[in-house]
């Protein structure tokens, strides 16, 4: 995300139209993920993705609280602003597979949490009028998410341990 990017982010309105759509597309990302390895059954990584989406619906749930009644701006996908530029495609499903171990999917969920960390940190240090204050306070908020997800790691066997075997593996001509 660059500098450039954060400054578009004008008013109140429009910060917590974009956490809703970035807590929203991190549901939908976690939520496929979850389903997939859940057909390819790998119970392990389906339970941090699951444990992943109740923290983010959570999130979700707290910002529609805070939006209230309020009218907020349409923000078509292409004007997102959280998206990493130095890696174009930061939906990190390159980096997901079927065997994918627990400690694997913690890292996916904890990547999808700090886009969100990213974006309230340059808000909050930014001199925007209102959002700077407002950024500051969902900081704090991701912040304990942050330190929620942490648990989730703690209790995951260490990586050696979960890494299935591939007893079918893709046939590849020659």
């Amino acid at each position: 995300m660059s500098e450039e990017s954060v400054l578009k982010v004008e008013n109140v309105p429009y910060f917590l139209a974009q956490m809703h759509a970035m807590k929203c597309e991190s549901e939908d990302r976690l939520r496929d993920l979850r389903d997939c390895l859940a057909q390819h059954h790998n119970p392990g990584a389906v339970a941090v993705f699951e444990q992943g989406l109740d923290l983010i619906q959570q999130s979700i749930k707290a910002i529609e609280e805070e939006i209230g009644d309020q009218l907020l701006p349409h923000i078509p996908p292409w004007e997102y602003q959280w998206h990493c530029e130095d890696q174009p495609d930061c939906l990190c499903m390159e980096n997901a597979h079927y065997l994918m171990t627990p400690q694997q999917a913690y890292q996916l969920t904890l990547f999808n949490e700090q886009r969100s960390l990213l974006f309230c940190r340059q808000l909050a240090d930014s001199e925007i009028s209102g959002v700077s204050q407002m950024a500051a306070c969902w900081l704090i908020k991701e912040q304990q998410l942050q330190q929620q997800l942490e648990l989730i790691s703690e209790k995951l066997p260490p990586e050696s341990e979960g890494a299935g075997e591939d007893f079918d593996p893709p046939n590849m001509p020659e």
